[in-house]
């Protein structure tokens, strides 16, 4: 039996790990499931649905080091969480000619290949990038690539009206980039976890990494597999989705016209159960173009999804602009519950 005996510096990182993915309600069903297995009293495994990130750590090396849980379920959770959810999602369209070439190359990737995942992994920056091929199936390919990121932050320590200080700060951190390609709906899904640390980023900051990280495993330029994706053009089903009021809910909008430029959003934090079309001043139904929308979406099984929807474009080249769809996941969600809202997009164009 394997127990889980950390420094100071590996619990930190365990517990950085687990709040950026949002694993607190995942950790305690885990917590429960092995109190209930082990007849346990409230004092041997705390289990309330309150715990903070800090106690949630302790309390799965508890278990595991007493036998509770075993070390593959905690290494199962960490793993499986980088799959879907609390990320990025670029989204791009398959060729018409020949879309299975695209899942024969990302069968075959290049450079460092990874194992199956072990606690290690999540406890350490990653010293270079691996890939590894989680999903192989006759109409679906998805490949975990592993990396560490750098990047760095700005703030001010100082202001005066005649001086002002900033700090600038390097992060480096392990991210996992989910390459995903559906010959069912001829969509390829490239999932990237946004940074640990600093303002969310940009379209142009995601798309940069993602290449970055491409390249390390595949050839990437305009002649190659990545070059003939098409574009998923989220401005086009935009309107159909606003249309929707069956299992979509709009929280945040951005009409504009040649004469209107707004955005309207709904007070405070998103939540469920509030139609920003039921309001009397949303009267944009006509007349209207949009590059990004926010909402709910409801599949009748789970918890709604929040997923902003963006039509970006970045600069490749001097003289070339690239496209593309985005969305934002600010929450863990099952890989099942994000097909379907890809999906359900998908189906409004």
């Amino acid at each position: 039996m394997s127990g889980l005996i950390l420094s100071d510096e590996q619990k930190q990182r365990l517990e950085n790990f687990m709040k950026h993915r949002r694993l607190n309600d995942e950790s305690i069903k885990l917590l429960s499931q092995a109190k209930k297995n082990h007849e346990l009293k409230s004092t041997d495994l705390r289990t309330a649905s309150n715990l903070t990130y800090p106690n949630i750590t302790e309390q799965l090396i508890k278990a595991v080091n007493n036998g509770w849980l075993s070390l593959d379920e905690i290494v199962m959770l960490l793993d499986n969480s980088e799959l879907s959810g609390k990320q990025h999602v670029c989204l791009f369209q398959l060729p018409e000619k020949s879309p299975g070439k695209i899942l024969n190359v990302l069968r075959n990737p290049g450079g460092d290949f990874g194992t199956t995942a072990t606690i290690d992994d999540f406890l350490r920056l990653p010293t270079g990038s691996t890939v590894r091929v989680v999903r192989d199936e006759t109409n679906e390919v998805a490949v975990k690539i592993v990396t560490r990121r750098s990047y760095w932050t700005t703030q001010l320590l100082e202001q005066k009206p005649d001086r002002e200080i900033f700090e600038r700060l390097r992060h480096e951190e392990r991210a996992a980039v989910i390459v995903k390609a559906d010959l069912n709906n001829k969509i390829l899904q490239c999932r990237v976890p946004p940074r640990e640390k600093g303002p969310q980023q940009t379209g142009n900051a995601v798309y940069k990494f993602l290449m970055d990280s491409l390249q390390n495993h595949y050839a990437i330029d305009s002649k190659s597999w990545f070059g003939k994706l098409r574009l998923f053009p989220m401005s086009d089903a935009i309107p159909k989705i606003l249309a929707n009021k069956t299992d979509f809910e709009l929280w945040h909008d951005t009409p504009e016209n040649k004469n209107t430029r707004t955005k309207m959003s709904k007070r405070g934090r998103p939540k469920a159960g509030n139609d920003l079309r039921n309001e009397q001043n949303w009267q944009f139904s006509q007349g209207y173009s949009r590059t990004n929308i926010r909402g709910f979406w409801r599949d009748g099984k789970n918890d709604p999804i929040y997923v902003h929807m963006n039509a970006d474009r970045v600069r490749i080249s001097q003289s070339e602009t690239r496209d593309f769809a985005r969305l934002v996941i600010n929450e863990l969600c099952t890989d099942g519950e994000l097909d379907h809202v890809v999906n359900r997009i998908r189906q409004h164009l």
